[in-house]
């Protein structure tokens, strides 16, 4: 008897060739915010210094995901898109922007405490802006202007006038009282 054929081998596809490198200053559409902030966090508090991340070129594509076109823009004006793709905007990005630029400073700006008034990669003017708009009646903030406060969009939103500076730039000392009621 014959012994059987040895089985056929497929050959392995050829992996297709990598992306073209971005040019310099040119921002990879590809960022994810929320994606992003769960990278440098997790580097972070696995001990990372961060060292090996190109912060600046990070901090391009955030600076890639503010609206900054009022006439488009409309009432989400300031705030962050998740992504360049059909993407939500509200106030959960905005604190990944800033969670992001507050981590990555030491890599961009080597030896310097962090400024929070530095617009370099984020308008922190329109930000703030489209934070006083997300506040509600009830004292607490909204995902975006007009939307109900709950817990995640008021923790996002107060966590991104902290790592500001600028609580008390929104919200006024009976503000402040209204939402410790709420």
């Amino acid at each position: 008897s014959r012994s059987p054929e040895p089985p056929t081998q497929t050959p392995t596809p050829t992996p297709p060739p990598p992306p073209p490198a971005p040019k310099d200053g040119e921002v990879k559409p590809a960022i994810h915010l929320a994606m992003t902030y769960c990278g440098i966090l997790t580097l972070l508090t696995l001990g990372d210094s961060l060292s090996s991340v190109d912060g600046a070129a990070v901090m391009r594509g955030v600076k890639s995901l503010q609206n900054l076109d009022a006439s488009k823009d409309g009432p989400l004006y300031g705030s962050f898109k998740s992504h360049h793709q059909g993407s939500e905007s509200d106030m959960r990005f905005c604190y990944c922007a800033v969670a992001v630029e507050r981590a990555l400073w030491k890599t961009v700006h080597p030896g310097a405490p962090y400024d929070a008034a530095d617009e370099t990669y984020i308008d922190k003017t329109a930000l703030l802006g489209f934070v006083k708009a997300c506040k509600t009646y009830d004292g607490g903030l909204g995902l975006f202007p007009g939307g109900e406060s709950h817990g995640g969009s008021y923790f996002t939103g107060l966590a991104t006038l902290e790592i500001l500076g600028a609580v008390d730039d929104v919200f006024t000392a009976e503000e402040r009282l209204r939402a410790v009621e709420w």
